[in-house]
């Protein structure tokens, strides 16, 4: 069975940041083939872990993306194949815009 797992990941900054700082949250989706939901998860949270990485800003400052949790696990429909849609949602007007807005 074929599953799309939606994970989400989040920029720390050990050295702080400043208090009006937004968080900075990634949302990653990995098409993952396993028998059940348990075990799409499990190699999911894998995945995600194994982007973690740490790097210096160009302000010098010491910047993580650590994996915090998986947010949704779809089973799809049959085998994926060139042109498969593997997950679509609906936006508010706010949230397109906020999608367009650059982070720097």
């Amino acid at each position: 069975m074929w599953f799309c797992v939606s994970t989400l990941s989040l920029s720390e900054h050990p050295n702080g940041s400043e208090p009006s700082v937004e968080q900075v949250w990634e949302e990653h989706f990995f098409l993952i083939a396993a028998n059940d939901t348990a075990e799409a998860k499990v190699k999911a949270e894998r995945l995600a872990k194994s982007q973690q990485c740490t790097y210096e800003a160009a302000n010098g400052s010491k910047v993580s993306w650590k994996f915090k949790f998986i947010s949704k696990v779809f089973e799809l429909d049959g085998e994926p194949a060139d042109g498969t849609e593997v997950f679509s949602r609906f936006l508010k007007g706010s949230e397109v815009q906020s999608m367009q807005t650059s982070f720097s």
